[in-house]
């Protein structure tokens, strides 16, 4: 709801600017996250406050960065499209840390992500091609991974035929 709160504010009548945005979407989420802040306070919070407070300056930084390019990238981009790249956005960041950390990947979290991968390919195939979805979701899906020709002689060879309906159309059978 809320990107989708955030589209509209950018691309409405007033078309308005993204830290204009973010200024009107901070004090909600104040409200909001001070109800549970009220609910879980501890009086040692002002002092480890003050104690990690070069840890807290730089996690806001990058909060405020990070609300930033989102708002950003939402003004460029539908709220849909923005939530569809949202596999990609956790895709890179589990590669980073890989990469930059030596952390294993486990194979199930592996798997899932590349699935999720996969479904936005697919997905991108059918906006951008939805002519190879004609004959079914399945053909079409493996019309995206296998080129022309080859898709045919793997069909053939499969036992999939095409023929020619009543309305002159082909379609596998």
């Amino acid at each position: 709801v809320r990107f989708i709160v955030i589209g509209i504010l950018l691309r409405g009548a007033e078309q308005l600017d993204a830290l204009t945005v973010m200024l009107f979407q901070s004090p909600v989420c104040f409200a909001f996250l001070s109800i549970f802040a009220l609910a879980t306070w501890d009086e040692r919070i002002p002092d480890a406050a003050l104690e990690f407070f070069p840890f807290l300056f730089i996690n806001v930084l990058l909060a405020f960065s990070l609300n930033f390019a989102i708002t950003t990238a939402l003004k460029a981009m539908a709220p849909t499209s923005y939530n569809l790249l949202s596999p990609v956005k956790d895709s890179m960041v589990l590669a980073m840390s890989t990469l930059v950390f030596h952390d294993p990947v486990p194979f199930k979290q592996a798997s899932c992500f590349g699935s999720a991968l996969l479904g936005l390919y697919v997905h991108t195939k059918f906006r951008l091609q939805p002519e190879l979805f004609t004959d079914g979701l399945g053909l079409g899906v493996a019309r995206c991974f296998v080129p022309g020709q080859l898709f045919l002689w793997l069909g053939g060879c499969v036992g999939l035929r095409r023929r020619q309906t009543q309305n002159h159309e082909l379609k596998w059978v």
